[in-house]
This record gives structure tokens, sequence and C-alpha cells, in this order.
């Protein structure tokens, strides 16, 4: 029995600690420090700004959603195999032991699929790109002048109609001045 409380410590280890002490790497690693705003260009940079936040925690979470699923199910995976093949885990039931194996083997699969068909991958790229984007169109905001705040919410348009493209995974294209498309 010993060598299943073992096997267990290190895959609840590998769960537990290394999936979010990544994300919190990442998240440490990140700025969240940007230029300040032109006078004259306080409202486009707080809504630019906003924009860039709400893009870097779906990025995060996404990113978790997607990498999580494949770390996870690659876990449940090797562990439904050593499970079956280590014939001292559960010696005295194997029963039990198979029934442990093919939930693994379901759990995972069940990951690869939701993943696959929540389209989280895509959904983190999109998300990646659009926040790398309107970073960019902060450091743009230090050298722009109050005159050209109708071009960068222009710039800030496209980015949103991009990231909202990435997400469908098709073209859609900007409301006009009455809302309709």
């Amino acid at each position: 029995m010993k060598l299943s409380n073992t096997f267990l410590f290190w895959a609840i280890l590998c769960a537990v600690i290394l999936i979010p002490g990544s994300v919190l790497v990442v998240k440490l690693c990140k700025s969240e420090k940007m230029p300040a705003a032109p006078v004259g260009l306080e409202d486009a940079s707080k809504i630019v700004t906003g924009k860039y936040k709400e893009y870097g925690r779906n990025t995060l979470l996404w990113s978790c959603a997607y990498h999580g699923a494949l770390c996870l199910a690659a876990l449940l995976s090797a562990a439904g195999g050593i499970i079956l093949k280590l014939e001292s885990i559960l010696k005295d039931r194997d029963a039990l032991r198979k029934d442990i194996a093919a939930l693994c083997a379901g759990l995972a699969a069940l990951l690869l699929t939701l993943s696959a068909t929540t389209d989280a991958n895509r959904k983190w790229q999109s998300n990646r790109v659009a926040e790398y984007a309107t970073e960019n169109l902060l450091y743009e905001m230090a050298t722009t002048s109050p005159t050209d705040a109708k071009q960068l919410y222009k710039r800030l348009e496209e980015i949103v109609v991009r990231q909202n493209e990435g997400i469908l995974g098709s073209d859609s294209k900007p409301a006009n001045e009455s809302g309709s498309h």
C-alpha cells in the first residue's frame, strides 16, 4: 500500500502545485505598469487600459483552461496506465484498480474533448494577441496628441473586431452608427 500512497502523493502534488504555480509565475512576471496618458487623452486611456486588463484576464483564464486540461489529461492517462500495470497497487482489489484506471482514462478523454469543443486554444491565442495589441496602443498613446483621439478609438475598434473574429473563428463586421451590421 506504500507504493499507492507515494503515487497518489506525487499525482496530487503535480496537479495542485505545478498548474497554479505556473499561473502565478506568469502573473508575477507580467508588468502592469503602463505609461501615463497625455493630457486630453485620459478618457481614451481608461478605456484602452480597461480592455488591456480584460484581455489579460481572459488570456490567463483561457490559458489555464487549455493548458490545464492538456496537463491533467496527460496525468490522468499516465495514472490509468500505471495503475493497471503496477500489480502491487490494490492487489487485493483488482476490480477497484480497473475501475480507477477506467475513470482516469474517461476523465482524460473528457478533458480533451471539452478543451477541443470550447476552442480554448483559439480563445487563449485570440485574447493574447488582443492584449498585446492594446498594450502597444497604450504605448502609442504616450506620443499621441489629443486631436488624434479618434484614430485611437478606431484602432481599438479594430483590435476588438479582430479579437471577436478570433474567438468566433469567423469574420465579423463592426456595427455602423445605427447599430446594424
